[in-house]
């Protein structure tokens, strides 16, 4: 299946089963959108009220705002990993309907939290080492640059920069690629952890990579258009309802995707298993 083809498929899910595909991932805006409101009293009393005082006043917003974003974002894993289940078991031809997936991994569903924690880690592991790398490379010259600074000094250090911050920038669309699957495998495999999944998506991508990485970049440059809207009326109510509908959209687009990739790779895995 060319990426073109996958995609394709994925729109076509979502035009013929959109209202309760997105319906059901949209549950977790329920959570996440509160969260995302509190932020408007959190930045106003940030940049505009003075004296410790007011401080008292953003504990309420900011414990308010950490408990929806993180309710919100367990909800909104473990529903999005549902509806990939269901995409994959569709076309098995072993069709369930989104209740009875909700319903499997409704007790599992902080595992999908233990996973999103566990490859944050290892990217913020991957920013970390770039930030050692550039302070290791340009050394004393800091001082150097801020001192006396010279066209050369200052053209090779942004080069530098650069440079690490496009290998951080590839290493994550690695990463995520390798990854991609990881929450589809914890849906349909019960007896695996976030470990283990990780570990299953990164073998069953070995063989397809240039496959998936040019499916996960297409996917990528297809949501760009969108993704910009996100922009739009930054630090307003209409602005976050905006974002938060740009990120249903893309949410819902994504883990159908999710499901459709996961059942390619297992019979591209499968095939190259037989020969």
């Amino acid at each position: 299946m060319h990426p073109v083809q996958v995609i394709s498929l994925g729109l076509q899910l979502l035009r013929q089963h959109g209202q309760r595909l997105l319906g059901t991932i949209g549950v977790a805006y329920a959570w996440l959108l509160p969260g995302m409101l509190l932020e408007l009293p959190v930045g106003w009393l940030l940049m505009e009220a003075g004296g410790e005082s007011m401080l008292w006043w953003l504990i309420p917003f900011i414990l308010g705002m950490l408990v929806c974003w993180i309710l919100g974002t367990a909800a909104l894993l473990y529903r999005g990993a549902a509806v990939s289940r269901w995409v994959y078991l569709l076309g098995q031809g072993q069709p369930e309907s989104l209740e009875e997936s909700l319903g499997q991994l409704y007790p599992r569903k902080w595992r999908f939290f233990s996973l999103a924690v566990q490859v944050g880690l290892r990217l913020l592991g991957l920013y970390l080492l770039c930030a050692v790398v550039l302070a290791m490379i340009l050394g004393g010259q800091i001082g150097e640059l801020l001192l006396a600074p010279s066209p050369a000094a200052i053209s090779a250090a942004l080069g530098v920069g650069l440079l690490l911050v496009l290998g951080a920038m590839v290493g994550t669309y690695y990463w995520c690629a390798r990854w991609l699957v990881a929450e589809v495998v914890l849906a349909l495999e019960p007896n695996l952890n976030a470990a283990q999944a990780m570990q299953r998506s990164w073998q069953l991508s070995q063989q397809s990579l240039g496959w998936l990485l040019g499916t996960v970049g297409l996917t990528t440059l297809f949501s760009l258009p969108l993704a910009a809207l996100t922009g739009y009326g930054e630090g307003s109510v209409v602005g976050i309802l905006l974002t938060a509908a740009v990120g249903l959209v893309l949410t819902g687009l994504w883990q159908v995707l999710k499901g459709i990739v996961y059942g390619e790779l297992c019979r591209r895995s499968a095939l190259a298993a037989s020969q």
